[in-house]
């Protein structure tokens, strides 16, 4: 559909950044997600990358928080998500680490 619009005569596309953030938020007095280390394997295991592209065909920013780069109040002195995730990429290639961080349960 995109195509369609772009390349129509009678429209003009204009592309701008969103307002809008999404996340994945947890009840964290519940269990598991009272635990910060089945909290840390759910992030360390979200592909943001793969998020941005399959689910929002490559049309995404990957925040640094949960208020959006063009609203007021932004801080840009926070550390980038994605470069604080890279570091962790590591969870990925290997499940084992991940499996370490959740809990053992009976």
């Amino acid at each position: 559909m995109m195509d369609r619009v772009q390349n129509s005569d009678s429209t003009e596309f204009v592309e701008a950044e969103s307002l809008r953030t999404n996340y994945l938020g947890f009840n964290t007095e519940q269990e598991p997600f009272d635990d910060v280390k089945v909290r840390q394997a759910i992030d360390f295991a979200l592909d943001r990358e793969e998020l941005k592209e399959g689910i929002y065909n490559g049309q995404a920013a990957i925040p640094n928080s949960l208020v959006s780069a063009s609203v007021f109040g932004h801080d840009e002195e926070l550390p980038e998500v994605a470069r604080i995730w890279s570091k962790h990429r590591r969870f990925l290639l290997n499940p084992l680490m991940l499996m370490d961080l959740m809990p053992r349960s009976g």
